[in-house]
């Protein structure tokens, strides 16, 4: 897992980066440096894949001990941390937890999809990822707002949307087949 992830880290370098807020507006701003890493948190479990049915619809509980649990502040520090967990029959599980600042899911994926070839042995990846918004958004025509945004917002100075409690958390698994999700696809064109 490391030798990929040092080699991944060459194309998705921001994930090695850390977070910051822009003092004159609080966007977020990342930062990367020469020899910056994603940390691997090492852990392991008393248990057989086996017997936790090859994580297929496990003890939600049970899940949360396979990914990492960073404090807001360390997900700023690292907004990518990633967690090995070996099982007592030698197999193991790949957790992340990665800052949706950096990258959404299908990013994430992509990341994760290169760390794969390149433990196969590639040596190269196959999809190289664009951290160029101009690349990725295009030029724009008219390159202007009529108002400022920070019109329209009304936002409490002291809000914390993290500190509310909004209840559990609920996991659902979806098995989506080839052809329902063309049949979707169709729906949707």
């Amino acid at each position: 897992v490391s030798a990929s992830l040092a080699t991944a880290l060459v194309h998705y370098y921001p994930l090695a980066g850390s977070l910051r807020r822009s003092a004159s507006d609080n966007r977020f701003e990342l930062f990367c440096t020469a020899g910056q890493s994603v940390p691997i948190v090492n852990a392991s479990v008393n248990c057989t894949l086996e017997s936790v049915g090859y994580l297929d619809g496990p003890d939600p509980g049970f899940v949360e001990r396979l990914v990492p649990d960073p404090t807001r502040e360390e997900g700023m520090v690292n907004p990518c941390i990633l967690q090995v967990t070996t099982f007592q029959c030698g197999g193991w599980v790949l957790g992340a937890s990665i800052h949706h600042a950096i990258c959404d899911g299908l990013g994430a994926s992509l990341f994760f999809n290169a760390m794969a070839e390149l433990a196969r042995g590639a040596t190269k990846i196959s999809i190289e990822p664009v951290w160029d918004r101009a690349q990725l958004l295009g030029p724009r025509e008219k390159p202007w707002v009529g108002s400022p945004v920070r019109d329209f917002l009304s936002l409490v100075k002291d809000f914390d949307p993290y500190g509310l409690a909004i209840g559990d958390v609920k996991r659902e698994c979806f098995f989506v087949t080839d052809e329902s999700l063309d049949q979707f696809k169709a729906q949707l064109l």
